[in-house]
């Protein structure tokens, strides 16, 4: 989920994104704010359409601390996670 598969597939690249949270929400029925990058690989492209998707944060393969409130965090869609 990085610039190389966006500018290869732009459409499938937003799909991907867009249609998995739509599914997520429609299959447990609560709001999906949050997700994981398959296998940490992400881009500056991804977190724009996570945003333009309606996600709050994104969690990382790195290491460290999520911080409390959400705001302490430097980046909401580079969260770490132990």
């Amino acid at each position: 989920m990085n610039q190389k598969l966006y500018d290869q597939n732009r459409e499938a690249f937003i799909k991907e994104i867009k249609g998995s949270k739509e599914l997520r929400e429609e299959k447990l029925k609560v709001k999906v704010l949050a997700m994981a990058y398959p296998n940490g690989i992400q881009g500056e492209i991804t977190k724009k359409t996570l945003k333009e998707a309606g996600y709050h944060c994104a969690f990382t393969i790195k290491w460290g601390a999520l911080h409390s409130p959400m705001a302490a965090n430097r980046d909401p869609f580079e969260l770490p996670r132990y």
